[in-house]
């Protein structure tokens, strides 16, 4: 006799739904607590040889000259006063590749256009590529010469973007090859090839668009990989 449409599963298959459902939860925990723990994050390319707060960063020379940067109570501020303007800050050593390298910063004031960021090159006069994001949610990256501005991505929003005030962390691994990677927040942006290899110098900037400057609060900035002095005149 055929059975009926409704009598219950065996035993032995009732038993293997909660065991299912049970190991497919412990499973994702496992991965969630891996994550939060930093294991999936991308792994240094060498030791932690810089980790510098506001008061270090208050101290690298700005360009060009006329630069506001002012060490405040919550943090180091960096002002660009004219719309279309960059700000730069220079750090005192030269780094070279392998290396990666992450500032730690948010929006302070201004149009929530403007944007903030990190730079690397041969410096602010020469030729140099610089990752941005804005209160508003874009995030640029662009190469600078000294005639024109290359863009590598279009400025546009990306959803991991902190926006306002809050705190964004932006990282870039730099390969001994000329490869290179940002990423923001510990999400991958994008991958491309930049020039040739060297001493590169680098920093942070203020970028200023709409119908005013801008400040932006940089907080933290670290470098795992090779850095050695800029020697002092």
């Amino acid at each position: 006799m055929i059975g009926s449409m409704h009598e219950s599963p065996p035993a032995w298959l009732r038993r293997i739904g909660p065991a299912a459902w049970t190991a497919a939860l412990a499973f994702t925990a496992i991965l969630l607590i891996l994550a939060l723990a930093g294991v999936s994050d991308p792994r240094p390319p060498g030791p932690l040889r810089v980790d510098e707060g506001p008061a270090q960063i208050a101290a690298w020379a700005a360009w060009p000259s006329g630069v506001s940067a002012e060490l405040l109570p919550d943090g180091m501020h960096l002002m660009v006063k004219q719309p279309g303007a960059r700000a730069y800050l220079i750090a005192p050593w030269t780094a070279s590749a392998p290396l990666a390298v992450e500032a730690a910063a948010r929006w302070a004031a201004g149009p929530e256009e403007s944007a903030y960021g990190l730079w690397w090159g041969a410096g602010p006069q020469g030729d140099h590529t610089v990752v941005t994001v804005s209160a508003a949610g874009y995030l640029a990256i662009y190469r600078v010469g000294t005639d024109d501005v290359t863009p590598i991505r279009e400025a546009a929003r990306f959803p991991h973007v902190g926006r306002g005030d809050a705190l964004n962390r932006l990282r870039v691994d730099l390969g001994a090859e000329g490869a290179v990677t940002v990423r923001l927040n510990d999400e991958l942006v994008m991958s491309f090839t930049d020039g040739p290899p060297g001493d590169l110098t680098l920093g942070v900037l203020v970028e200023a668009f709409g119908q005013g400057g801008g400040v932006a609060r940089f907080e933290r900035l670290r470098v795992w990989g090779p850095v050695e002095p800029i020697p002092q005149p």
